[in-house]
């Protein structure tokens, strides 16, 4: 049974429809000169009979093996549709769509409707005739890329006319843009005076520039595809806040914007046939009030003029986006685009301000956990945006190898800026984005922000080249709270403490207890998020330096290291740990009992016998669990002696104590 969607359109006003808006990637800026090669595509195949021209797209070859041979049929017929012209193939190779314009004259002949023959099933289709002397046909596979395509010959399409002239009514060659066409942020990188901003042009699913019948492809390709909880590592479910990612080809392809792809996003390209984009102007003014007067005004304050042809992005799984260097940006200076095409101008982006300046307030620090795998290499860079009313920081990867995971430090003046949220880029795969608890974990200390994604590792290669990262985006005023950005965060939660007494050294010894901390450096923070996920999903033997102690990945104390470990991190974050306190009483009364304590725990200061450091553990951290030990003063017989772990002078707000009984002589 076929599933078609024919969409004709005979009206001559047409309603034009935006989409939802984002950022672009700052990424190097590309060649022109390769980018325009790489756009070119063969002639098409041309076919006249009897006064019919069939012209067919080179977009009709979705495979490299696909050929075929086109033929025109043209037939007198009783009753008012006078003429029948067939579409046909002949040693047709993998053939699974067809794109083609059947050019007739206007003068005799006015259209009457299109059949599309079932030369394959589940076939998507869209004709447009409202422009006199052409008729588009398009038609494509459903889920073409997984598919056989046609072998032989076959009959494709047949489209009927009348003997009478086609009314004066259709469009033009090109729709011209107007003010509701799409939506473009635009954003600079006070850094490397690099100025980008997004692609989109409605309907245009296939990014070239021009909504035609051909933009059927991407959506064939993805029909069915919906947001919702995708599968992703370890069988962890992961869930997009607002829809696709902005910057993904699913986000260009849901062109009703309603979270499914499917036969109703057909009708965006039916509204906005033939709508044509050239490219940009770029504007320019010091003056604020400029950027809403340039909105009406299509000449004043053009600086630049960027041809389409500048457009990076595969299309296919990213969309495309625009990225240059200006060396002559000015601070001060509010710069935008408006995209044109068709001899008129669309709309205006967002405006952004130049300023250097705020480039010295942040800095960025990557956590070695990022190139966590022998081998990978990348450079992290940050750049600064200032888009009233929200500066927005971007950290991006410059000529990554191999990378699988990311985390960095982000320093700034809690005095001056206050964080408003973060998204992480997930540049493993552009259709999901990394932005639950699960993903990426975030917390200030007094205005040092550490922020990492540590998803997907699985058995995917690492990524490759440049990319956006982590957005940060911040306001400019102090922080109101200041409180919630502080080491007293940071809890002390551990595990019971082991502990060992050898009576004739008189030394008290345990083991490192404060599970989660995998890399044991006091802290369980994000790198240690990252780690455990990569032991998950790699095994313990592929971790740089063999990290391959159990007991520190085992979270849930249930003997087994598995994905079910990995949310027990969310419990165990920010718990920390900088030493241990030595503890010695005649009266069992004074040893606390093993429990949860929501408040700080209080142990009377004249019961500290000694305090061992954190740094003062043995062993390898990268493959087995420090050990620690202590030289006891002497003690009368019958002490009871128990540890507790510290955190900046403070005993754990979450306890269990260990203890130990010195023996009668």
């Amino acid at each position: 049974m076929n599933r078609v969607l024919t969409v004709v359109i005979l009206a001559l006003a047409i309603l034009l429809a935006g989409c939802g808006g984002g950022s672009g990637r700052l990424v190097e800026p590309v060649d022109t000169n390769a980018m325009a090669t790489s756009l070119s595509k063969a002639a098409p195949q041309v076919v006249t009979t009897g006064g019919f021209e069939l012209s067919v797209s080179p977009d009709t070859y979705l495979t490299e093996a696909s050929s075929a041979r086109f033929v025109l049929d043209v037939a007198e017929q009783t009753g008012p549709d006078a003429i029948a012209v067939t579409i046909s193939t002949e040693n047709a190779i993998d053939l699974r769509a067809l794109y083609c314009e059947l050019h007739y004259d206007p003068a005799r002949y006015s259209p009457a409707g299109v059949e599309h023959l079932d030369w394959a099933e589940d076939l998507l289709t869209l004709d447009v005739a409202t422009e006199p002397g052409v008729v588009y046909v398009g038609q494509v596979m459903a889920n073409w890329d997984e598919r056989t395509g046609l072998n032989g010959d076959a009959e494709l399409a047949r489209v009927s006319f009348k003997r009478e002239p086609m009314p004066e009514t259709g469009r033009g060659t090109s729709q011209a843009l107007t003010a509701e066409t799409g939506t473009v942020m635009l954003r600079i990188d006070s850094l490397t005076k690099r100025v980008a901003w997004n692609y989109d042009l409605p309907g245009d699913y296939n990014q070239d520039g021009l909504v035609g019948v051909a933009d059927l492809t991407p959506l064939a390709a993805n029909l069915d595809r919906q947001y919702e909880a995708i599968e992703g590592n370890g069988g962890m479910t992961k869930h997009l806040q607002s829809g696709f990612d902005f910057d993904s080809a699913f986000d260009v392809v849901d062109g009703n914007q309603d979270g499914l792809i499917n036969l109703s996003d057909i009708t965006e390209i039916g509204r906005n046939f033939n709508l044509a984009l050239d490219g940009y102007y770029v504007y320019g003014s010091t003056d604020s009030a400029d950027v809403e007067a340039a909105q009406e005004a299509t000449g004043q304050f053009i600086i630049a003029d960027i041809p389409k042809s500048m457009l990076a992005g595969d299309g296919v799984n990213q969309r495309r986006f625009i990225s240059i260097t200006f060396p002559t940006l000015q601070t001060g200076m509010y710069y935008w685009v408006r995209p044109y095409g068709a001899d008129a101008i669309g709309a205006k982006s967002n405006a952004a301000k130049y300023n250097p300046a705020l480039v010295a307030a942040f800095d960025v620090e990557p956590r070695d956990v990022t190139f966590l795998r022998d081998g990978t290499l990348g450079n992290v860079l940050l750049s600064v945006a200032e888009d009233t009313p929200e500066i927005e920081l971007d950290l991006w990867l410059e000529d990554a190898v191999d990378i699988k995971a990311f985390a960095a430090n982000v320093y700034f003046d809690p005095a001056q800026y206050t964080p408003v949220d973060f998204t992480a880029a997930n540049y493993l795969n552009p259709g999901l984005a990394s932005n639950s608890v699960l993903d990426t974990f975030s917390w200030g200390l007094a205005g040092n922000w550490l922020i990492g994604n540590p998803y997907p590792l699985g058995l995917l290669d690492g990524f490759d080249g440049n990319w956006n990262l982590l957005k940060l985006h911040l306001t400019p005023q102090a922080q109101t709270e200041p409180d919630n950005f502080s080491p007293d965060c940071f809890h002390v939660y551990t595990e019971q403490i082991a502990c060992d007494y050898d009576g004739g050294s008189n030394t008290f010894s345990w083991r490192y207890p404060l599970t989660g901390d995998v890399d044991q450096d006091g802290m369980v923070v994000v790198d240690d998020c990252i780690i455990v996920n990569y032991y998950i999903a790699w095994g313990k033997d592929q971790i740089a330096g063999g990290l391959d102690y159990p007991a520190m990945y085992d979270v849930n104390w249930d003997g087994i290291v598995s994905i079910i470990d990995y949310p027990y991190l969310g419990h165990s974050l920010y718990n920390a740990v900088d030493g241990f306190g030595i503890y010695a009483s005649m009266s069992a009364a004074d040893i606390p009992e093993y429990e949860f304590y929501l408040d700080e725990l209080v142990v009377p200061t004249e019961l500290e016998i000694g305090w061992v450091a954190y740094t003062a553990g043995t062993g390898d951290p990268a493959s087995e669990q420090l050990r620690y030990s202590a030289t006891l003063p002497d003690l009368a017989p019958g002490t009871y002696i128990w540890i507790m772990p510290t955190w900046e002078g403070r005993v754990g707000n979450a306890i269990e104590a260990s203890i130990y009984q010195v023996p009668e002589e």
